[in-house]
């Protein structure tokens, strides 16, 4: 092996080295467990989250470890319907 090829292997080895740690911080993976979020998504169904964000308006679906003694393990996953400093009411089930 030449050390151009060798160079070549390194560096395409460099390359799949950081985008493989930028997917690892920046996105995760979920798959849908329940129905809750049924009509949008179905048990089964995957979701890419990006991990990034931190700018939510109302209708974006994120997903969170509640704190829930218990279940903080587990992981939900909504649609915000209120943002900070809003007061929410639902009656008959509408909101």
């Amino acid at each position: 092996m030449n050390k151009n090829a060798l160079k070549d292997i390194l560096i395409t080895l460099l390359y799949v080295v950081v985008i493989s740690l930028a997917f690892y911080f920046s996105i995760q993976s979920s798959i849908i467990t329940g129905p809750s979020m049924q009509n949008t998504y179905i048990a089964g169904d995957r979701l890419f989250l990006n991990k990034l964000a931190n700018d939510y308006n109302r209708g974006d679906v994120i997903a969170f470890h509640p704190q829930i003694e218990g279940r903080e393990h587990e992981e939900y996953i909504k649609r915000i319907i209120g943002l900070p400093g809003e007061q929410v009411d639902i009656v008959s089930g509408v909101f």
